[in-house]
């Protein structure tokens, strides 16, 4: 069960997935970009949905052999940790060529004193 308010990427959601356990998460934009079915999400705060999807989730458990599989092969194929390092990588590079090409040669860019002056 994942009640978060705030996620970037929900890594511990995706770990849970990862060992082909069921999960409950927030209805937050990031758990909701993991595309798990919809049965799977409870609004944010709403305690009474809460314990409903978690009564429902009881009742269905134990998981067997062959949905674990399916939850462990669904999320290694969205979420290839080597493939997330390097669209990241890819990101930090592009950001980083960016500054570079946008950077003003140090002889160009007015001292404060001048900035100021200027705005007077």
């Amino acid at each position: 069960m994942l009640p978060s308010s705030h996620e970037g990427l929900p890594i511990a959601l995706l770990e849970a997935l990862s060992f082909g356990l069921p999960v409950l998460a927030s209805d937050i934009p990031a758990n909701l970009d993991v595309g798990l079915p919809s049965g799977s999400y409870f609004p944010l705060g709403d305690v009474a949905a809460l314990a409903t999807a978690m009564r429902a989730r009881a009742a269905s458990c134990p998981v067997v052999d062959e949905e674990r599989r399916r939850i462990r092969a669904w999320v290694a194929a969205r979420f290839d940790w080597n493939d997330i390092a390097r669209r990241t990588l890819e990101v930090y590079r592009g950001v980083v060529d960016r500054k570079d090409a946008v950077r003003p040669s140090q002889g160009n860019v007015p001292s404060k004193r001048a900035s100021r002056a200027a705005e007077q």
